[in-house]
């Protein structure tokens, strides 16, 4: 039995070729290696800048806000939501518009009935104020 390789031996030796890419990684290696220290270097040695403006505005973003809390931010908004519909206040005091509870503009509506759609707007009663 005769020994024969199993690839063409007389084409380039594999041994050159695989040090040749050795060489070219470990030189990408070492580049990287040497742009890290540098920069490194240079970034230490740069003086302190004067923040920003925007650095210096003020930590709490503007509206709308992530939810922390969506149970306790829901019941806030519901208890807000109540207080209006079950109170008296204005809703554009210059324009003399207000709002009532609600029981109290459903009896007032009952008292007084629906307008029609021709007639114009009834003043409410002076004891309904």
């Amino acid at each position: 039995m005769s020994a024969r390789p199993g690839h063409e031996t007389s084409d380039l030796p594999a041994g050159p070729a695989v040090l040749a890419i050795a060489g070219l990684l470990s030189l990408i290696v070492v580049g990287a290696l040497v742009a890290w220290a540098l920069t490194a270097a240079f970034e230490h040695a740069r003086p302190g800048r004067a923040p920003s403006a925007f650095q210096r505005a003020a930590a709490t973003p503007a509206f709308p806000r992530l939810e922390v809390d969506a149970r306790a931010d829901r019941i806030a908004l519901e208890r807000r939501a109540q207080a209006h519909l079950a109170g008296y206040g204005w809703t554009d005091r210059q324009a003399g518009l207000a709002h009532i509870p609600i029981d109290r503009a459903m009896a007032l509506q009952a008292a007084e009935g629906w307008p029609d759609a021709d007639s114009k707007p009834v003043a409410p009663a002076e004891g309904a104020r």
